[in-house]
């Protein structure tokens, strides 16, 4: 699709990013610039650098049309690079209040948003009118959060997707029902549960979540939902979850699939380590499967393990699997138990409701 503002083009590229193209008032690049060092929203100049400058791609009328003489008149490329360095000498001297950049390319909806709300605010300063935009930034980042929640619906658990999966939901509720045979592997079941509720908090029934508003400073949240088509087959109500703590860098993954289910955690352990763990659903793999796996530069050797709750087998994630010892299991409950406090970091420990401040807000009522 492509919307117009202020005779600016805006599309949304197949890689997830806005394109914005027109000319773009020099005044908003800088002040883009200036009040986002860092440039962590990925608002970039002509798609290029996170960190190039305004001033290197301001150009204004004159400069345009010069350039688009020497296109065609210089043939000689000397010649040519002569006259453009020259023409860039001139723009530098000429007022910066007609000048333009000609095109963003913004990889995230928190900087479309910055944006928009600086475009808008610039054209009411031309106008005579009060600016509104920008000091309303984090209200409408909640507001369009939480619509983007809402049409990804991520309320939805695990055992409702499964219940309506008509070519996959006996394996699934058959491994579930094994799994309840010995009090051991009814816990396994429950810190399952468990994990999959921490990496996806808007399915925890036991917690309050606060407001987007609210947690939003800690957490980026980015979401959607989808039809799958595979062949003649299709699966609406699909979706992708993705939850990252501002701070740690730490994230969680969610995924409602054409045949399953997915909850990821990627976890910086320190000292350059990474732990990933998974639990997932997928015919595929013919079953239920958690994987967990350590890499990264100070990994002497590598650890991975993959366990089917399904087949009951156990192995190096590309290797031969072979029927899971007690002893292993025990050690993937083990880790599956840190894997919950890991991921309730990232999301539970930054997005519930606190429960001083809804007390106080309760006695002021």
């Amino acid at each position: 699709k492509t919307f117009y503002f202020n005779n600016l083009k805006i599309n949304f590229n197949e890689n997830n990013y806005a394109v914005i193209k027109g000319k773009i008032p020099y005044e908003v690049a800088c002040i883009i610039y200036k009040k986002y060092p860092g440039n962590p929203y990925g608002i970039r100049i002509d798609g290029g650098a996170y960190n190039s400058k305004p001033v290197d791609y301001a150009i204004d009328d004159i400069y345009a049309i010069e350039m688009s003489k020497y296109v065609e008149k210089y043939r000689e490329m000397r010649e040519y690079i002569r006259k453009c360095n020259e023409a860039k000498i001139y723009l530098a001297e000429r007022p910066n209040n007609n000048k333009y950049i000609t095109s963003y390319h913004i990889d995230s909806k928190e900087g479309l948003i910055i944006f928009l709300a600086e475009m808008k605010d610039y054209l009411a300063r031309k106008n005579g009118k009060n600016e509104i935009f920008v000091p309303r930034i984090k209200e409408i980042n909640a507001n369009v959060c939480t619509e983007i929640l809402n049409k990804a619906n991520p309320f939805i658990n695990t055992y409702e997707w499964m219940k309506n999966d008509i070519e996959n939901n006996f394996i699934f509720f058959k491994t579930v029902e094994n799994s309840m045979k010995t009090s051991f592997s009814r816990r396994f079941r429950m810190a399952l549960e468990e994990f999959d509720k921490a990496v996806n908090p808007f399915m925890n029934k036991n917690i309050e979540l606060d407001d987007a508003i609210n947690y939003l400073d800690k957490v980026k949240i980015d979401a959607s939902s989808f039809k799958t088509v595979i062949g003649s087959r299709s699966k609406s109500n699909c979706a992708e979850m993705y939850i990252s703590d501002k701070k740690t860098k730490n994230k969680v993954s969610y995924f409602r699939t054409y045949d399953g289910f997915k909850y990821q955690l990627h976890y910086n352990l320190g000292k350059f380590q990474t732990l990933n763990v998974s639990h997932y659903f997928s015919s595929c793999d013919d079953g239920e499967v958690i994987v967990l796996k350590i890499y990264g530069e100070n990994v002497s050797k590598k650890f991975d393990i993959k366990y089917n709750l399904t087949t009951g087998k156990a192995g190096r994630l590309y290797g031969k699997k072979t029927q899971i010892s007690s002893e292993k299991k025990e050690f993937i409950y083990d880790a599956l138990l840190k894997a919950i406090e890991y991921a309730s970091s990232v999301t539970i420990d930054n997005m519930k409701k606190d429960e001083f401040g809804k007390k106080l807000l309760l006695e002021n009522k």
